[in-house]
Order: structure tokens, then sequence, then C-alpha cells
């Protein structure tokens, strides 16, 4: 807390340019930290996370379809595959549809680089998959998408966006994307964010996000 206090003491005093730029250096977090337990615990989870990539997702939710391929492994009711859902399910339409549909809508919102990379890639699985307390009753996927030219994998996952719960309380306007909401707003408030982060409607007409898994 006093740590909190001091930097925002810090931020009012600095330019806006200066500011709106400024990110931790995790490093000098390190350095800093007095509290020995603290400090392996941070060197713990960032050696973690410095590992976790869509590589690691497939090893731990995939399997292999029998063809030399990869498909999520169907594991209800944690991870259900679109493809043995009923049609009523995603949006009264098979999968393939019902993804092609929902991909093209996000790449019309992705920058132009991320749209061109992710053209490297196909669609080759989808599923519903159970997450984090905080998305719950809400629309969760996650898409595999597999390169035409090696072994590379990409994961990427997309969540219903929903009215925030503050609306009610607010006199503006209301946005008119619930998508686009959230990836302004995480934008706003992280210095580099997900390079794959944008909005789309769905082939249902959900308000969704991506993000990389």
């Amino acid at each position: 807390m006093g740590a909190y206090a001091k930097a925002m003491v810090r931020f009012a005093a600095m330019p806006f340019l200066e500011l709106w730029v400024a990110k931790l250096d995790l490093d000098r977090l390190l350095d800093e930290s007095e509290n020995v337990c603290l400090k392996k615990h941070l060197k713990d989870f960032v050696a973690l996370a410095r590992k976790r990539n869509s590589r690691q997702v497939v090893k731990k939710l995939c399997v292999s379809d029998g063809q030399g391929g990869l498909r999520f492994r169907h594991n209800p009711p944690l991870i259900w595959r679109h493809g043995v859902l009923q049609e009523k399910s995603i949006g009264e339409m098979d999968w393939e549809t019902f993804s092609t549909i929902s991909l093209a809508s996000y790449l019309a919102n992705v920058r132009p680089e991320i749209h061109h990379m992710i053209g490297q890639f196909r669609l080759v699985d989808a599923a519903y998959k159970a997450v984090g307390v905080g998305s719950a009753g809400t629309r969760c996927a996650v898409n595999l998408f597999v390169s035409d030219h090696s072994d590379e994998v990409l994961v990427l996952q997309t969540k219903q966006a929903v009215p925030s719960v503050l609306a009610a309380y607010l006199f503006v306007k209301e946005p008119g994307h619930q998508g686009e909401r959230v990836v302004n707003g995480q934008r706003l408030m992280q210095t580099t964010s997900d390079s794959f982060l944008a909005w789309f409607t769905n082939a249902a007409g959900h308000h969704m996000y991506v993000r990389q898994l």
C-alpha cells in the first residue's frame, strides 16, 4: 500500500507523455524487493509465465486426431468440442460455418500486421472452455490454428463481453459494442497489450473479444 501511494504521488508529477509510456521494470522490482519470500515467489512466477505459449496449451488441451493433426480433447464439463455439439448450441449451424463467420468479423477489427500473420494459419478446431468465476454464465471458447508451413500452432481465446456492472449507475452513452469497450479499456490501461486483442460479433450475434490463450 505504501509503494502504491508513493507511485501515485510520483505519477501525479510526471509529464503526460512520459506517464503514458511508463512501465514497471520487472528486474528492478525483483532487485528492490526486501521480502525474501515475496522475491522468491515473484522469480518462480515470472519464470513460469515466460514459458507459457501456445505450444504449452496444445500439450495440455489437445490430442491427435488420428490423421497426423491436432484437435481439442473433448472433456466435459470443462471442454466441449464444437464438432460434437448440436447445431443449436453454436448458432444453429455447423461449427465450421460458425467459426468462419466469426473469424471474418474478428479479422475486420484486428491490426493489419496481425491479420496478415493469421493468414499463414488455418483454423482446425474450436471448443467451449470453462474458465474463471469472473466469466461464469458467459460464452468462452478456444480456437486452434495450425500453420500451413510448419508445425507451428496458435491458440486464441474468445470471450463474451457483456455490459459493465457499473453501466446502470453512470450517465454515459451505451457503447456500440461491448467487446470494443473491453478491448479499448485494456489498451488504455496497459502500456503493451496483447497483439491479438480485438473485438468481433460472432455468427449468433453475441459481442465477443479475442486474446491469445
